[in-house]
């Protein structure tokens, strides 16, 4: 599997995987031409990152991304709560989530900040059902929050376009 990354990008990058016959201004990043290349890393900005008819796997980074996966079987990867925001204004958005197809991988993610492990994320709680333990989930008018502590707050959110519920299956925990 082949990765491009922005990491080093000195603003938001626009990146089109189906692009592989000429060259494309990716913005911050300049003139790339992306051939065979299957997994985007994205910027510390606001980046949209397009995959293409392969299995992708899409990592947006700081900033308020939009995350299209394309045809194939993607992964949507997410590695530190500073990735997502709690708010509209911060969020990453998935515009193309595939239930049964595509994943969101928050395995890094520690579900519960108390202890010194990294724990997984475990219970999907209904949509309108306040956050009681760290590690639990909830999807409600197209978003996807998480809860890392006890608190009734989340500590990271991520939009969803078009999906309305998810199960365990949709994700690697």
């Amino acid at each position: 599997m082949d990765t491009a990354t922005y990491e080093g990008a000195t603003s938001a990058v626009k990146v089109d995987l189906n692009i592989t016959t000429a060259s494309q201004n990716t913005l911050g990043a300049g003139v790339d031409r992306l051939i065979s290349i299957e997994n985007l890393t994205g910027s510390s900005y606001a980046d949209t990152l397009k995959g293409n008819a392969a299995a992708n796997v899409l990592t947006g980074g700081l900033g308020k991304d939009t995350l299209i996966g394309g045809a194939g079987s993607d992964i949507f990867d997410f590695n530190s709560l500073l990735e997502t925001g709690t708010t509209s204004s911060t969020w990453d958005v998935i515009s193309d989530f595939v239930r049964g197809s595509d994943k969101i991988d928050l395995s890094t993610l520690d579900a519960n900040t108390a202890t010194t492990a990294n724990e997984a994320f475990g219970a999907i709680i209904g949509s309108t059902t306040a956050f009681t333990s760290a590690g639990q989930l909830k999807i409600a008018n197209g978003v996807l929050y998480g809860n890392t502590d006890a608190d009734n707050a989340a500590e990271f959110a991520i939009q969803i376009t078009g999906v309305t519920s998810l199960s365990t299956s949709d994700f690697i925990l």
